[in-house]
């Protein structure tokens, strides 16, 4: 959508363009809101149409610094900002909010105290779904109560997990002004497949509204088909600063790898040696680690226990399915060659 379609008489409105911003403005522009905002102790626009409201705004809105965006203000928390940014001399919320709305966002400062915690922290444990990562997070704040922890499956996940965060993913990495360690996690990919399938269906098992049988596993393994390229291509993000882990060979003998230059670096380990990292995980995090016990999904209890077992014992893929799964990068890099015959010889159909 064009900012012409949205005020069509908008090059005659603002022929010399003299807010450079305007058009960003713009585009956080909301009209109910502005119309029905308490802009001067009333809301004394509320007689516009929409319309009206949008041309109001470009004539003299932005002239008079009047708030525009509900989305903006919902992440401004004004005290907070007068005291994270005292170089300003704000005074009052309302000028917070005015100098939030029409520069500090242009500016990259942070609008809340979420916000600044999660931009500036070190730590990012930012791993695929069940693979382990839930321990290290809690070891890391057992470790460090006062620091923030970044914990997300995908920049969607963080967006998700951190509503109050006005910066997207890539951008909190981006901005981060200091050192940067990402932990990430990998598994065998088809045991992690069942473990996400009894994740995403743990209440309705636990309920006795899905059960395992015949019936469920064409079914099952449709869904878990679809999940495949989210295990194998988990990677392809490069944790959105150029991280690849595949630039360096993988230490199978160890369990992790560590790749990355000293200012952004990631630790990659193998789900099923976390328990013996707890060292190595410490020296890289330069933290006194003490991994807790895992949320391991075998452990599960009743009725989920007896599915998980009853999906292991029985559930197998494709051969050709199996094949083409283990020759993709993924398995390559972080398995052995007799690791990958034996995930072949164990779920093959």
């Amino acid at each position: 959508m064009s900012l012409e379609s949205i005020v069509p008489n908008l090059r005659r409105l603002a022929p010399d363009w003299k807010n450079p911003h305007l058009t960003t403005y713009l585009r956080y522009f909301d009209s109910e809101f502005y119309r029905t905002h308490d802009h001067t102790g009333r809301a004394d626009l509320d007689h516009l149409t929409r319309s009206e409201a949008v041309t109001h705004f470009v004539v003299q809105g932005w002239r008079e610094q009047r708030a525009y965006s509900r989305f903006l203000l919902a992440f401004c928390e004004p005290a907070f900002y007068r005291e994270a940014h005292p170089e300003l001399r704000l005074q009052t919320d309302g000028a917070a909010i005015k100098h939030w709305m029409y520069q500090g966002f242009l500016e990259g400062r942070d609008p809340n105290h979420t916000t600044m915690r999660l931009r500036k922290t070190p730590y990012h444990v930012f791993n695929m779904a069940k693979c382990g990562s839930r321990s290290v997070v809690e070891a890391i704040t057992r470790a460090h109560p006062e620091a923030a922890v970044v914990h997300a499956h995908s920049s969607v996940d963080f967006a998700l997990t951190y509503p109050d965060c006005f910066w997207s993913y890539p951008e909190v990495v981006a901005r981060n002004p200091g050192r940067l360690r990402f932990v990430a996690g990998v598994r065998d990919p088809f045991s992690r497949l069942l473990a996400g399938y009894l994740q995403e269906h743990e209440a309705a098992i636990a309920a006795g509204t899905l059960t395992f049988g015949p019936d469920l596993i064409p079914t099952m393994l449709d869904s878990l088909f679809a999940a495949l390229p989210y295990v194998v291509t988990w990677f392809d993000h490069r944790f959105h600063c150029g991280l690849d882990v595949y630039a360096s060979p993988f230490d199978t003998a160890r369990g992790y790898s560590i790749s990355g230059s000293r200012g952004r670096q990631v630790l990659v380990y193998r789900m099923d040696r976390l328990s013996q990292l707890e060292e190595p995980l410490g020296e890289f995090l330069e933290l006194p680690l003490q991994l807790g016990h895992q949320n391991v999904t075998s452990e599960k209890s009743g009725a989920v226990a007896d599915f998980w077992a009853e999906a292991r014992r029985t559930v197998r893929f494709p051969a050709d399915l199996v094949a083409e799964t283990l020759a993709t990068r993924f398995v390559r890099h972080f398995f052995t060659p007799t690791e990958i015959e034996t995930l072949r010889d164990r779920w093959s159909a």
